[in-house]
């Protein structure tokens, strides 16, 4: 069996370093909180696993494929890997089958380098009351595992700082639909966009609109590639794919379909 430790996040950002000193034939960390993360070592492999509800999300640093192979063999199920990447994933590939690991989607990430001026609807941003109907209509919109959806502590923080626009239905309560984005320096970052009832568009163009007088351009989003739907509006307002993407693979129990 198995056995993660969880150590200090600064004795784990100490393993990555040393590991990253060495020559990684697998390696999707891509720097994340490090916090409640728990890890396990091999002589040539590292892994570093977060909980998101009821299952991990899992990233690897590992000079070799036969270790890594046999590592991730005797890993339980549950396991969630994503491999972002502007490379082929051959390698990654090879592993991921013979170790019990099936791809569940591939995401593309685009970018508007240049936000056209639109107007959108008069700005109503979710409160801290919408919280319980903001998660819920996010999780039957968007799987956990694949939909890159904030935890619980962010997507509180992203109402108290007004980074969630909202749709309300007559009642002035009910949520139709919702945007959420976050702003870094002169970036801004798409988090999710759900409608329920024809109002989409001018969720985004409100977002078009707090960027516009902010003087950002870039916007940057992950899209399911089998959402053709929402790819052709973002492409008819001038974005465009980056070339960067996600792979999310996931190890269910053996007998799970």
């Amino acid at each position: 069996m198995m056995l993660f430790q969880k150590k200090q996040i600064e004795e784990i950002q100490t393993l990555i370093d040393q590991k990253f000193a060495k020559k990684l034939e697998f390696n999707n960390y891509f720097g994340i909180d490090l916090s409640d993360c728990e890890v396990y070592s091999t002589l040539s492999s590292f892994l570093i696993r977060k909980k998101h509800g009821d299952f991990y999300r899992l990233y690897i640093l590992s000079e070799d494929f036969i270790d890594l192979k046999k590592t991730l063999t005797e890993l339980s199920s549950n396991h969630a890997i994503n491999v972002p990447t502007k490379k082929d994933i051959i390698e990654f590939e090879k592993v991921m089958e013979v170790t019990g690991f099936e791809l569940l989607a591939k995401y593309n990430r685009y970018v508007y380098n240049k936000v056209k001026k639109k107007k959108g609807i008069p700005i109503s941003c979710a409160n801290t009351n919408d919280f319980d109907s903001i998660k819920s209509i996010l999780f039957n919109n968007f799987s956990p595992i694949t939909g890159r959806l904030p935890d619980d502590k962010d997507l509180f923080k992203m109402i108290q700082e007004k980074q969630i626009l909202v749709n309300r239905d007559s009642d002035k309560v009910s949520i139709n639909g919702l945007i959420g984005y976050v702003l870094i320096k002169k970036k801004c970052y798409l988090s999710f966009w759900v409608d329920n009832k024809g109002g989409g568009l001018e969720l985004l163009f409100s977002v078009f609109s707090i960027l516009n007088e902010n003087e950002i351009d870039y916007v940057y989003f992950w899209v399911n590639e089998n959402n053709l739907n929402t790819i052709k509006i973002h492409k008819m307002l001038g974005a465009v794919p980056d070339g960067l993407n996600d792979y999310v693979f996931f190890k269910k129990e053996k007998n799970e379909k």
